[in-house]
């Protein structure tokens, strides 16, 4: 959930909440490649999912990195587990950037 085009990742609640270290590492790698735009330090919504369960039942500090809509409602990218959720919504510059992050994170 990390390549749609004008991608906007704010700091996701759990995430925030069970392994704030590895937010901070993040969005303070993306901010020193300039990704500021893209990573915005900014607490966002709190999405349920895997990650959730894997922070609070196994205590493994895991984050979500997820594309948010902050328009009033903080609704998901708008063709995501929908039939236009096709390849050509995808974006390589997107794509590029999230993975330098985590390659810089990684390394």
């Amino acid at each position: 959930m990390v390549g749609a085009a004008d991608a906007t990742f704010y700091r996701e609640y759990y995430s925030d909440r069970y392994a704030s270290d590895v937010v901070n590492l993040v969005w303070d790698t993306a901010a020193r490649l300039g990704y500021s735009n893209m990573f915005i330090n900014r607490s966002g919504a709190g999405i349920t999912d895997d990650h959730t369960f894997v922070n609070r039942m196994r205590r493994i500090p895991t984050i979500d990195i997820i594309d948010t809509r902050m328009t009033g409602d903080g609704t998901f990218y708008p063709h995501w587990h929908t039939t236009d959720d096709t390849l050509d919504k995808i974006s390589r510059e997107t794509l590029g950037k999230v993975g330098n992050v985590l390659m810089n994170v990684i390394y």
